[in-house]
């Protein structure tokens, strides 16, 4: 999808949140100034941005709002889906690193709820791509596609097939297998050493400034 232009940005709807299987588009940030205080450095304690995505269900590309700072900040998704999504991530990385044969087959779901994230410590890194710049695929669109070899795990290839089943829960819901069970085979992952890089809920772009002003994050 090309990306939204500043033109189009201002036509568009907007959500609170964004569904966790909608797949991010590009388009402008807007960045600007939150939670504005005459006793903030800068003259405000954040930042906010908006994020485009685009509904899974009827193909409509939205707006949401985000924001990071000092004392509050929010995310595209809820705290419940984020919460969910992150589990979700957990258990596709513990079944692909594990799988005994390849190719790796990924469900179009998976692969949204995979590329909502980077790719460290899950995909062999790519040119350039590294664990201070994970979203970094200059060079490479692979990542970007919604079908196809999207990478590899130990030189495995991983595709994205839109008509893979899964067996992902329902948006929410924690109960199903866990990572325990997926490990439990007894074949050894390929990469046993190998662990999902985290990221920081509120870990913003002005988390080195806060830090060095001695301000509390």
């Amino acid at each position: 999808m090309a990306p939204i232009s500043k033109r189009d940005a201002r036509r568009l709807p907007t959500r609170q949140w964004a569904h966790p299987y909608d797949r991010k588009v590009d388009g402008p940030t807007n960045e600007h100034s939150t939670d504005r205080s005459p006793h903030a450095i800068g003259g405000a304690y954040g930042i906010g941005w908006t994020e485009f995505f685009q509904c899974h269900r009827n193909g409509q590309v939205y707006t949401v709002h985000c924001s990071d700072g000092v004392r509050k900040g929010k995310l595209a998704h809820s705290s419940r889906d984020y919460n969910w999504m992150s589990e979700m991530r957990r258990r596709i990385i513990a079944r692909t690193l594990s799988q005994p044969k390849g190719p790796i087959v990924l469900s179009s779901r998976e692969w949204t709820l995979m590329a909502h994230s980077n790719f460290v410590g899950w995909l062999d890194a790519l040119p350039r791509e590294s664990e201070d710049d994970p979203i970094q695929t200059v060079g490479d669109t692979n990542r970007h596609l919604t079908e196809g070899q999207i990478g590899t795990i130990s030189n495995v290839p991983v595709i994205v097939d839109p008509k893979a089943k899964d067996t992902l829960p329902a948006v929410g819901d924690f109960r199903g297998a866990g990572v325990e069970e997926l490990f439990s085979r007894t074949r050894v992952p390929r990469s046993a050493d190998r662990h999902p890089t985290s990221t920081s809920q509120f870990g913003g772009v002005f988390a080195a400034a806060f830090q060095k002003a001695g301000i509390g994050t």
